[in-house]
């Protein structure tokens, strides 16, 4: 657990949750998560949570808004974030990692953003299982390295998912997937499960030359679109990444030399710094500079386009046939 004991989280937008692009405009991950699950009808008016890896609280929060009668636990590696967790509506106990300490009988748990880092995730959900209610949900959230290559360049991720082999592992595990989507985030995956203990858990299997294929396609675009980065920043005049998080991260060890700002459009995250340099909106970026749209190959070239404006150039990663869907 060293790998976190000085980690903060959402530290470029100084806590706040990450937003992202839904039908009702610029939402939390969490309140995008929280509203897609109640509108699957499976939750009762009152329950108890447990939500697995809770950080400073941002699930928690989203759903206690919604569910206001849901009792609530939380789970993390450490409690410095509990002052703030107890704020919650309806927070009630603190649990460390020790899964085997957990109670009994919970109506849900959820594992936003956790399950990547587990090194045998069957496992922690197989033994998750054990403290869920007769037909209790599941909620899990991953990064898609399929929608979004970069992620495989997260150091602390010890798995990577797909559509596919998120289900597999789930079921494995013992649980029943009711519903997985590619939709409900941008690049991610979501899966509703359930813990169907009178039900026969059908099995997944995913093909794995497929996959292996895909990989290394994913690999060879990381290559190619560090190298067109680093030849856009050579002849320019002011060069400036998108966004504040792991691509951009990512990019700027590989030349950061040339680095000048960073753009993004979460207006908590503007008028910070990253790596130490300034994050700017899209509309502050100076005249005559280059900056480079590094995301998920499905979304950079309408992003680059939508913002490219005069002598200000967005530049989008490039093309690849090889993934289309999470």
């Amino acid at each position: 657990m060293t790998t976190y004991s000085e980690y903060s989280i959402y530290e470029a937008s100084g806590g706040a949750e990450q937003k992202i692009a839904s039908e009702s405009g610029l939402q939390s991950r969490s309140d995008v998560l929280v509203g897609k699950l109640a509108s699957l009808g499976e939750l009762a008016a009152t329950g108890k949570l447990l939500d697995v890896g809770c950080g400073n609280g941002a699930f928690l929060r989203a759903f206690s808004a919604k569910f206001p009668q849901w009792e609530l636990d939380g789970s993390e590696t450490d409690d410095r974030n509990l002052l703030r967790l107890r704020e919650i509506p309806n927070f009630r106990n603190f649990h460390g990692v020790d899964v085997s300490k957990l109670p009994r009988g919970y109506d849900a748990i959820s594992m936003v953003h956790v399950l990547e880092h587990i090194e045998n995730p069957a496992e922690l959900l197989r033994n998750l299982l054990q403290h869920a209610a007769p037909e209790g949900l599941l909620l899990v959230e991953v990064p898609s390295w399929k929608a979004n290559p970069f992620a495989l360049m997260i150091a602390d991720h010890a798995s990577h998912f797909t559509v596919e082999s998120l289900q597999m592992v789930v079921n494995a595990s013992g649980w029943q997937t009711k519903m997985i989507s590619a939709d409900w985030v941008p690049k991610e995956v979501s899966l509703v499960g359930h813990n169907s203990r009178s039900a026969v858990v059908a099995s997944s299997k995913l093909d794995a030359s497929r996959e292996s294929e895909a990989l290394l396609e994913a690999v060879r675009w990381l290559s190619e679109v560090m190298a067109d980065a680093r030849r856009i920043a050579e002849t320019s005049a002011g060069f400036g990444l998108f966004g504040s998080a792991i691509a951009a991260t990512w990019l700027y060890q590989g030349m950061s030399d040339k680095v000048r700002f960073f753009v993004d459009e979460d207006p908590q995250r503007i008028g910070r710094t990253h790596l130490g340099l300034p994050i700017l909106a899209p509309a502050d970026v100076p005249p005559d500079s280059d900056v480079f749209v590094g995301i998920s190959p499905i979304l950079s070239e309408s992003l680059a386009d939508r913002l490219s404006s005069g002598t200000r150039r967005f530049h989008a990663a490039r093309k690849s046939d090889a993934w289309t869907v999470a």
